[in-house]
């Protein structure tokens, strides 16, 4: 077997693993997520997905009971994290042999099932094993998804040196759960500072799909 194949091989089969991961994930998550929910924040430190007191005095006075509301936020966040999942199974099957369509099969589970999953975020918050491992596949999500944007359809740069910028935003997201606290921590930056760089994150991706689009992109590829 050659290099290349070998190296497909091994990525096919470290993608149905972290499938297998995240479905497992996913279903450690439910209880967790649906009973932080329940725990309304009064204070402290606050997840996403919780409800304010405020905004849980409304739900009853609307008739929704918080559990309604908890069921309904669970069972959406696990659709939307199975969706990715599916979507990303299906280009699997069919192009797992292409290198950006195997690179979008990860994107899609690493970044859309995991890193914005409530449910699996949840998980990694209620038990301590998965602490590490949800923060490093979610790091490694906004990595997948950064070069995807770079590089599709074909994957190349274009142009060349853009490889250079996302090789900089990939540090930035791999240093900032490393070091977070800390000035290297972008959530601790004055506000136009991170404006600035969640600018860049965006909008270099936008810039040179456009750039492609427009001056490189085949009729077939547009």
């Amino acid at each position: 077997m050659n290099p290349p194949h070998l190296v497909f091989t091994l990525a096919r089969i470290a993608w149905l693993a972290l499938l297998a991961l995240t479905i497992g994930m996913l279903v450690a998550g439910v209880p967790a997520v649906y009973h932080q929910i329940l725990a309304v924040c009064a204070g402290g430190t606050c997840y996403d997905w919780q409800l304010s007191p405020e905004a849980a005095r409304r739900l009853e006075e609307g008739g929704i009971p918080v559990s309604a509301y908890a069921t309904y936020f669970v069972v959406f966040d696990v659709l939307l994290s199975l969706t990715y999942c599916g979507v990303a199974a299906l280009i699997f099957a069919r192009a797992s042999g292409e290198q950006v369509s195997l690179l979008t099969a990860f994107a899609l589970v690493l970044f859309g099932s995991i890193g914005e999953s409530a449910t699996v975020q949840a998980a990694g918050l209620a038990y301590p094993a998965l602490t590490w491992l949800v923060d490093h596949l979610s790091s490694l999500g906004r990595i997948a998804m950064l070069v995807l944007f770079y590089i599709f359809p074909d994957g190349r740069f274009v142009p060349g040196w853009l490889r250079w910028v996302a090789l900089l935003l990939a540090a930035t997201l791999v240093i900032e759960p490393l070091l977070a606290g800390s000035l290297l921590d972008v959530s601790t930056w004055p506000r136009p500072l991170s404006l600035i760089y969640t600018a860049g994150l965006f909008g270099g991706v936008v810039l040179a799909q456009a750039y492609r689009y427009m001056r490189v992109s085949s009729p077939i590829q547009r």
